[in-house]
């Protein structure tokens, strides 16, 4: 295998850009912080819009049902039905507990009180 040679799509490949980008749109997903440090998401439909669409176009390309976009994207044939189905369930399941388990971790502590903000000025040091 020549690192500087011309690309070949493979299965392991494949699946790790569907899955490693799958993951980053869980991640940003569940880590965006709305009001009041910016706007919410459902307010920001461009933002939310394009995390779906790239979520919906990721799942296509791991069930294969388009051979044309995955040819496209230089990624590998699916080997088999439950391959597909099993690759699909992982990214979905990525998706739903990542966004439940940060809000559920952000509603459990968000009425515990924050340390205040005390400047160098503020200490009589």
């Amino acid at each position: 295998m020549d690192p500087d040679g011309e690309f070949k799509p493979n299965i392991l490949n494949s699946v790790v850009f569907l899955i490693s980008t799958s993951m980053t749109v869980a991640t940003f997903l569940a880590n965006y912080r709305g009001h009041p440090f910016m706007i919410s998401l459902v307010e920001n439909k461009l933002l939310l819009y394009s995390l779906l669409v790239t979520e919906f176009l990721l799942l296509i390309c791991a069930m294969d049902v388009v051979p044309f976009v995955n040819r496209f994207m230089e990624l590998a044939e699916m080997p088999n039905w439950e391959f597909r189905l099993a690759l699909t369930s992982l990214m979905i399941a990525d998706l739903v507990f990542t966004v439940l388990y940060a809000w559920t971790i952000r509603s459990m502590f968000k009425n515990v009180p924050t340390l205040p903000n005390v400047s160098k000025k503020d200490k009589n040091v």
